[in-house]
C-alpha cells in the first residue's frame, strides 16, 4: 500500500480521487513527490495545472489521474468567489492504507 499525501497552504483541496495503483509492483520501494501550479475557476473546478517538479518513477501519471478529480474550496474576498492559482505537492510514501 502506498500514503498519497497532498500538501497545500489555502484554498485547500475539498475532494479527490484515489487511483489505482494495481500497476506499480508491490514490492517495489518505489517514493517520490511531485509540484504542481494548479489554477482553479471562482467554482473551486480546476482549469488547468502544470508539472512544476515531476515525482518520476512512474508517479506522475498517478498525479494526472487525481487532478481530474480534484475540486477546491474557491477564494473569496468580500463574499464573492474568485479564481486562484497555488502549487499543491503530492507525496507518495509507502505505508499502510488507512
Amino acid at each position: 500500500h502506498y500514503l498519497i499525501n497532498i500538501e497545500i497552504e489555502g484554498p485547500y483541496i475539498i475532494r479527490t480521487g484515489s487511483p489505482s495503483f494495481r500497476k506499480i509492483d508491490s514490492d517495489a520501494r518505489i517514493c517520490g513527490s511531485a509540484l504542481v501550479r494548479i489554477s482553479a475557476n471562482g467554482t473551486g473546478r480546476v482549469t488547468r495545472y502544470a508539472f512544476v517538479k515531476r515525482a518520476g518513477l512512474g508517479l506522475d501519471r498517478y498525479v494526472e489521474a487525481m487532478m481530474k478529480e480534484i475540486s477546491v474550496e474557491p477564494l473569496r474576498r468580500k463574499g464573492e468567489s474568485e479564481s486562484s492559482e497555488f502549487i499543491a505537492r503530492f507525496v507518495f510514501a509507502e505505508g499502510e492504507a488507512r
